[in-house]
């Protein structure tokens, strides 16, 4: 009766299988460029595909972070590139739970004790918030600390520690710094001649700011809550956030194509959690197109 009854539910288990893949294929299928479109009002360029994503986070901690001598991977860090990696697996059904963006402020410059006096103003409307400040050879310094492991034959160094010291210019590796700081420790960064017009603590809210969490992702958390619940596949499900921010960037630059608005983000000044996938990816961006540039 048993083993009757177990032949008898196959074909049940094979439809809710099935049904499984089929919505799974559907959540990670390729943006529907006019879906986008009208649910961020921000044409964000070429489609995207999250398992192609995945795909590229998964080279990014299978081989940027890994040693260029043994090829083994940095352990300290493989925790923190586990979790940025699975923040996009649509496969894997968990939701990526950010810490909070830590508060504090990190510059960067060639000259850290002269500082154009507009940068004051991010103490003045933060004043809980640490200061730090990196010249190029503190920075130096943080990025071999972080990176790389001492060896009785020398210093064994990383992919992206590598890459950071063979880039050719100095404004180069003051840009990488930056990603590399905020994906490894979170927080603020600002360009030395920015200043704060808005407290921090106020960023991100409604009104200020535009949420741009891939839906597909977002219905994962545990925080989001689906008010629309979607009508098609062309038209997403409406959600409200309700989880802090993870990560809070500038549109630079607005582009009109089409009626479309679309733009350039602004790497002057941004807010970040540590981990944050964006950060991973745009390592492993820098990591190919160094290697690319190299073989020219």
């Amino acid at each position: 009766m048993l083993l009757r009854a177990h032949v008898q539910m196959q074909p049940e288990l094979k439809d809710i299988t099935s049904s499984i893949t089929q919505r799974l294929d559907q959540l990670a299928s390729v943006y529907k460029e006019h879906a986008v479109f009208d649910a961020h009002h921000l044409d964000l360029g070429p489609s995207v595909n999250l398992f192609n994503c995945t795909a590229r986070l998964d080279k990014a901690s299978r081989d940027d972070f890994t040693f260029t001598t043994s090829g083994q991977p940095l352990p300290k860090l493989q925790p923190l590139i586990a979790s940025a990696r699975s923040a996009v697996d649509l496969q894997s059904g968990l939701a990526w739970t950010p810490q909070n963006i830590p508060q504090k402020i990190i510059t960067s410059a060639p000259n850290i004790f002269n500082m154009p006096p507009e940068f004051v103003g991010w103490k003045q409307l933060n004043p809980d918030w640490a200061i730090q400040r990196f010249d190029e050879k503190a920075m130096d310094a943080w990025v071999e600390t972080n990176l790389a492991t001492p060896t009785d034959s020398g210093l064994d160094k990383t992919v992206v520690l590598h890459v950071y010291n063979q880039l050719p210019r100095r404004t180069l590796k003051f840009d990488m710094f930056r990603y590399l700081m905020i994906f490894l420790k979170g927080g603020v960064y600002a360009d030395p001649d920015t200043s704060s017009v808005l407290p921090i603590a106020e960023w991100g809210h409604k009104g200020t700011t535009k949420d741009m969490t891939d839906f597909r992702v977002l219905q994962l958390a545990a925080d989001a809550q689906n008010v629309t619940h979607g009508t098609s596949s062309d038209s997403p499900p409406t959600f409200i956030n309700k989880a802090p921010p993870a990560f809070i960037v500038a549109i630079e630059t607005v582009t009109t194509r089409d009626d479309r608005e679309g733009g350039h983000l602004a790497q002057y000044a941004f807010a970040s959690a540590r981990g944050h996938p964006i950060f991973l990816d745009l390592l492993h961006h820098i990591v190919e197109v160094s290697r690319a540039m190299a073989e020219l």
